[in-house]
């Protein structure tokens, strides 16, 4: 399987304390928001990454570069878009992309780019595609600060959808946007930056406190209107109206 779908698909669990003879190490890690580089071809690694976006500028990378790519980033796993050459792990594919040229592998995860302007309908069948992730990249304001507008258009997106979502930032994003979109449910974000950016980035995420567990609503019990023999005859019977003693 896929490194990166492998962690969206970790079990969210604390790292408490375990008891007896087993160690914290143990205990199953927590989740946490995954943080994706995005690059053109990489000259060095990048500390802190979950996973690297490689985007150059032609349209796909060479068997060689693959290589190159590979050595340079050593264990994190990287992929590309529309496409997965040898010893990618991942790929991001278009909404026009062809199904057909998508990886069929099983190991290679498929995180499918989409427009948040889409109708519900068009985003709930997100959850029905062979498709591992889902990248939401076309919200208002993208490049800019998180406003409460976006933000209600990528939680509408988060709710509809029930695979891991993704929310391109950008390279400024501030420590309270991130915990915005931590607490708002999303499972990672993809950012282009340096290697400096996406390692404070990092330290940013590994600060967050876990995420709450939001509270179900209680509904209220309406009383059916067909009762029982019993029940109707527990009732009062109604008093004639005084209008009756004049017929």
């Amino acid at each position: 399987m896929s490194k990166l779908i492998d962690f969206f698909n970790q079990v969210s669990q604390a790292n408490a304390q375990t008891m007896g003879f087993l160690s914290r190490r143990s205990a199953p890690p927590p989740k946490r928001l995954a943080l994706i580089a995005v690059t053109g071809v990489p000259a060095g690694a990048f500390p802190g990454a979950d996973a690297v976006l490689v985007r150059p500028d032609k349209a796909k990378l060479t068997a060689a570069a693959a290589r190159e790519v590979g050595d340079t980033l050593g264990e994190v796993p990287w992929g590309t878009m529309d496409g997965a050459p040898r010893g990618a792990d991942f790929t991001v594919v278009r909404l026009t992309g062809l199904t057909a040229g998508a990886p069929t592998d099983g190991a290679t995860g498929r995180l499918l780019e989409l427009e948040t302007s889409l109708d519900d309908g068009l985003l709930r069948a997100v959850n029905d595609l062979p498709v591992d992730a889902a990248v939401a990249a076309d919200a208002l304001e993208e490049s800019g600060p998180l406003t409460w507008h976006r933000l209600m258009i990528l939680a509408h997106v988060r709710h509809l959808i029930t695979k891991p979502v993704v929310v391109p930032v950008a390279t400024d994003i501030s420590e309270a946007d991130v915990k915005s979109l931590w607490d708002a449910g999303f499972d990672g974000i993809m950012v282009a930056a340096p290697a400096e950016r996406i390692a404070a980035l990092a330290e940013t995420i590994a600060a967050l406190p876990p995420r709450a567990v939001p509270k179900k609503k209680t509904e209220a019990v309406v009383p059916r209107a067909d009762a029982t023999p019993a029940q109707a005859a527990a009732e009062p019977e109604e008093e004639p109206d005084e209008d009756d003693d004049w017929e």
